[in-house]
This record gives C-alpha cells, structure tokens and sequence, in this order.
C-alpha cells in the first residue's frame, strides 16, 4: 500500500504508520464529536495582543519565516456566513432594538423546512420546547 517515498517522507516527518493509520480510520469510520464548553472570545480563551506585542511577534516571523517550510491555510469557503447573512443583519437590528422582521429574513424563515438541517434543527428545539409553526 505504501511506495518507498511514502515510507521515507513518512520518516522524516517523524510519522508512524500506525498514525496514518489511526487518522485514516478517522476518514473511515468518523470523527469523534468535541465536547465544547464556550466560544473562546477576547479575555476568555483569546489574548489581544496590544500595538507593540503584534510588531513583536510580527517582526519574529518575518525573521524566522525564510528558515520554516510553510504552509497556507485556507479556511471553510465562507459559503454559511453568506448562507446566514440575513439572518445576521436581522439579530444586529434586534440587538439595536428593532423588533420587526426585515424581508429577508421574513424570506429566510419562511423557507427553513427546505434547509437539509431542518429536521435536525426541528427536533432540537422541540427538545427545548419550542414548535416551530408550519405551512
């Protein structure tokens, strides 16, 4: 299953087989759920780093990074939050104490059932003990 090159890349990024293998079983049988407590947020699981910290650090970088083999992450494709959207400008007018439904989120709401999610997010709040009133 594994050519020589495999093998010898696998060595010198100190990969055992056994590893590939436990992560592979992942992509096969599933990932386990992590178990959150809370948002990590600003004071509470994240340091802001202050004017001089962020010059600091980013002057550390910029003089290690020619040494490092480096990679770019490219986080989820932002497809959700653009999927949420409206429903994000409408908790932003109820934060600011506007009550009504704008239009889209009157659209978005009326269209949930049509969400893959939906019968999850259904049973979910029944078990909260809140119904969702259908069409």
């Amino acid at each position: 299953m594994w050519t020589q090159n495999d093998l010898k890349l696998l060595e010198e990024k100190g990969i055992s087989i056994e590893e590939v293998n436990r992560q592979l079983d992942f992509f096969r049988n599933g990932f386990p759920y992590a178990s959150l407590d809370r948002p990590a947020v600003p004071g509470d699981g994240i340091r802001v780093l202050g004017l001089p910290e962020q010059e600091h650090y980013s002057n550390v970088f910029e003089s290690s990074a020619p040494q490092m083999d480096l990679l770019k992450f490219v986080p989820a494709s932002g497809a959700a939050t653009r999927m949420f959207k409206d429903l994000f400008e409408w908790k932003n007018a109820l934060d600011k104490g506007i009550t009504s439904l704008t239009p889209s989120a009157r659209e978005f709401l009326a269209n949930l059932h049509k969400f893959a999610f939906y019968p999850e997010l259904k049973k979910v709040l029944v078990s909260h003990g809140i119904t969702l009133q259908e069409k």
